[in-house]
């Protein structure tokens, strides 16, 4: 997930950003509600990974391992893609105006898809093959991962936190 990472950090700023009061330099870089956040989408990405793990292993542990292996890198690319804006929705963003994410994203998820279909780099990893309609699954979990991102950033909004 660094190549989002550092995509993110050449994106367009979001609109209305200096309007916004700065921080007192008194209040924490990362405050309270921040850090809950924090940890609310950590929890959300491992039991995601986790159910992901008990579907895969409906065919072997090898595929419960590869299912659980590409969901949680997946969901740090949706995550990726979920925080491109602080508080509007990703919904309402338009693709064409982030090329550098759009193009890191691909890039990490080539990188990810190869290192489960190319059998040295799966050997290589102790992965198994992964059914067809699995795939799908994972791509399941990772829209939920998404989804989970804008009710935290809804909530927010509803809230009229800045």
């Amino acid at each position: 997930d660094s190549m989002p990472a550092l995509a993110l950090g050449v994106e367009p700023t979001e609109p209305g950003v200096m309007n916004r009061h700065p921080r007192d330099k008194k209040t924490p870089f990362l405050t309270s509600r921040e850090w809950m956040r924090i940890v609310y989408t950590g929890a959300f990405e491992a039991l995601l990974t986790i159910i992901a793990y008990q579907l895969g292993c409906r065919f072997s542990h090898e595929v419960g391992m590869s299912m659980a292996f590409l969901t949680l890198s997946m969901l740090q690319l949706f995550a990726a893609v979920g925080f491109q804006s602080e508080h509007s929705s990703v919904f309402g963003l338009k693709a064409k105006e982030h090329p550098m994410l759009r193009l890191a994203l691909a890039a990490s998820t080539f990188l990810q898809v190869i290192v489960l279909v190319f059998p040295p780099l799966r050997s290589a990893f102790g992965l198994g093959v992964i059914p067809a309609m699995q795939w799908l699954e994972v791509l399941g979990l990772c829209i939920v991962m998404l989804l989970f991102i804008e009710a935290q950033k809804l909530i927010a909004r509803m809230r009229h936190e800045d």
